[in-house]
């Protein structure tokens, strides 16, 4: 093996940019990195940092080791470096890589010690991934290592890419025969096919990447459409798509970023607010830099009129600065390994309405991660965007309002205002602007806050309305009956119906003048009835069901063909199904059966013949199993004497 480095290259630096290799025609590559800007709308810009066309290259990683770009040159099975020029240094040919394969997947070990690669073969349909290949980047002569894949489902799948997750380690593929992600195990070339779902909406996912926090990203090729240009985010947990939005077309590419780095999102919440009113704003930081991060400065400056009064959650230490200011300032924070978050509780004070945006950032970074990172808002779609916050005007001005009371009610007063901070203080000296009110009257209230006082008269006048309920006396039933409740009401205005049980199953219906019911358990019944006034009337009634599991079956029939005592049949109260019915004569032979017929059938009764014979005056033996209304089964039995 031989290699060739240049000794002018440049590396990358650790920013979270999404690298991406172009080649149109599979013969020569070009390197973009992916901006998404408005421009009015969003969308995704391709920024070309090749200063020449390089060798076709695919199957590209991320070295966090060095700050390269690592892929193959598929035609020639050939080892590069690229740099942040997009320059490509010819490192050593791979005699390892089958030329009857391709190399589209790729990706670098989290640890820099591999260019992981995933080959394929697309010589047959359908074409298959068959082979893992570790190209060991720590070694002089590029050992190379060959594992072959096996799927658990034992079905092929074909993955474009692979990236491994910065937090877990976790090497992903995604399958486009199924549409779905892929869990690919380094060591064993096991490919876990069926921990997710099969979507079949994507068949060329061709370049996959994550950010600091472990969001897995696509740029995929729609089904059925021509061309790469789909931008996805991809749930690593659930393998479900969101489709970001289209960018430039691409016929060939790869993708990857460098993901180990530390990253900042704000948020805020509400994210609309009214003038004197407070908000949370949320700042969540990702390290994946494998290390703790020391002597980082945080720093956020805020609009005019917003005051910094408490932070929460902060488990990065750090000296604090600012408080009861529009400026805050974490010095000295050290930020460890993973994933985690504090708030940060402002005060809006009286300030125009419109949108006030601002950005928050790291400061004293390492240079090869960017010295500095500026907060991102995960609301939007757009990268590295400051974080919005509209005040709105306050609209609701409150009114003297005059309610009524029904007779017998409590009114719970309301006098609470959607938006803003204020208090409260009504004539009596109460605060909770919740007030419940149990006779006529004015009750007032003063509601201020810094920015505005309002002054509000609630006068209550009692109603008297000549509405009467009564459902009757309770009833006793039997099991399977249907019984009608017909409400007994006095009153000339409009009523409202509203019936409930604690049987709710047996309802017919909730807001119908009578109700019809077949309960098959002691149950209570209420009906609540509401007139145009708002005025209302309960009454409730008991049911009580008897349980009488009963059938009776006569013990003689005479099947003579004079319409009397003809057919020998079950009879009983409704809702009882004849779950199977069998006669025997007195050998045991089986004379009559019958399955899932209605209780008081005559019609599916024995009508005494056996085999198109009259049977013979003897005594046969039935036997029935029964099932009641209410899900209850019983075995009968008994005898019958055919007479003629």
């Amino acid at each position: 093996m031989i290699s060739c480095h240049n000794l002018w290259a440049q590396p990358f630096r650790c920013t979270g940019d999404l690298i991406l290799t172009v080649a149109p025609e599979a013969t020569e590559s070009r390197f973009y990195t992916i901006d998404i800007q408005n421009n009015p709308e969003p969308q995704i810009i391709f920024n070309e940092f090749s200063t020449e066309p390089t060798p076709y290259i695919n199957a590209i990683g991320y070295r966090r080791v060095d700050n390269y770009v690592y892929g193959i040159a598929p035609n020639t099975r050939d080892l590069y470096r690229i740099d942040a020029n997009g320059n490509a240094t010819f490192l050593s040919s791979i005699e390892e890589l089958n030329p009857s394969n391709n190399y589209n997947a790729g990706d670098v070990s989290p640890d820099g010690q591999f260019l992981v690669l995933l080959s394929g073969r697309a010589t047959s349909f359908p074409w298959r991934n068959v082979e893992l290949i570790l190209i060991d980047l720590q070694s002089n002569d590029y050992n190379t290592t060959v594992i072959p894949i096996i799927t658990l489902s034992g079905e092929v799948v074909y993955s474009l890419d692979i990236a491994f997750d910065p937090l877990t380690g976790q090497l992903y593929g995604y399958d486009g025969h199924a549409g779905r992600l892929l869990l690919i195990q380094l060591s064993s070339g096991e490919i876990n096919d069926l921990a997710f779902q099969a979507t079949g909406t994507i068949n060329a996912m061709a370049s996959l990447f994550f950010d600091s926090f472990g969001n897995l990203y696509g740029y995929a090729k729609h089904l059925g459409e021509q061309g790469i240009k789909a931008f996805y985010k991809i749930d690593k947990n659930s393998g479900a798509l969101e489709f970001v939005l289209e960018g430039p077309l691409a016929s060939a590419s790869d993708g990857c970023s460098c993901p180990y780095r530390i990253e900042l999102l704000k948020s805020v919440q509400p994210s609309e607010t009214v003038p004197c009113s407070e908000v949370l704003y949320t700042f969540s930081l990702a390290n994946a830099t494998n290390a703790i991060q020391e002597n980082i400065r945080f720093e956020d400056i805020f609009p005019p009129g917003f005051e910094v009064l408490e932070i929460t959650g902060n488990t990065y230490n750090g000296q604090i600065q600012g408080l009861n200011t529009g400026t805050l300032i974490i010095d000295n924070m050290s930020v460890s390994p993973g994933i985690d978050s504090f708030q940060v509780r402002v005060a809006i004070g009286d300030i125009p309405p419109g949108v006030y945006a601002n950005q928050a950032s790291l400061n004293n970074l390492s240079i090869a991660i960017g010295s500095t990172e500026l907060s991102d808002d995960p609301a939007t779609i757009l990268l590295d965007d400051p974080t919005n916050l509209e005040v709105l005007p306050l609209e609701v001005i409150p009114e003297d309002q005059l309610l009524d009371l029904c007779p017998g009610d409590t009114l719970l007063i309301d006098a609470s205002l959607p938006e803003g901070i204020f208090e409260y203080t009504w004539e009596d000296g109460s605060n909770n602007p919740l007030r419940p009110v149990f006779e006529p009257g004015i009750y007032t209230i003063l509601i201020e806050n810094e920015c505005e006082t309002f002054e509000v008269n609630y006068i209550v006048e009692a109603i008297n309305p000549d509405l009467e309920l009564d459902l009757g006396a309770d009833l006793e039933i039997n099991l399977g009956e249907t019984i009608l409740i017909h409400p007994s009401i006095s009153g000339t205005a409009s009523i409202y119906y509203n019936w409930n049980s604690n049987n709710d199953q047996t309802l017919s219906c909730t807001n119908c003048p009578v109700l019809e019911v077949i309960p098959t358990d002691d149950a209570t019944y209420t009906l609540t009835i509401l007139d145009d006034n708002g005025c209302s009337q309960s009454d409730a009634i008991n049911v009580f069901v008897n349980k009488d599991y009963n059938i009776f079956v006569p013990n003689i029939f005479t099947p003579n063909g004079d319409g009397i005592n003809d057919r020998f049949f079950i009879q009983g109260q409704e809702n009882i199904k004849i779950k199977s019915f069998r006669i025997f004569d007195r050998w045991g032979s089986l004379v009559y059966a019958k399955n899932n017929v209605p209780v008081s059938d005559e019609t599916a009764g024995w009508d005494g013949y056996i085999k198109d014979k009259k049977a013979p005056t003897a005594v046969f033996v039935w036997l029935a199993e029964v099932e009641f209304i209410d899900g209850e089964q019983k075995v009968f039995s008994g005898d019958v004497a055919v007479v003629y």
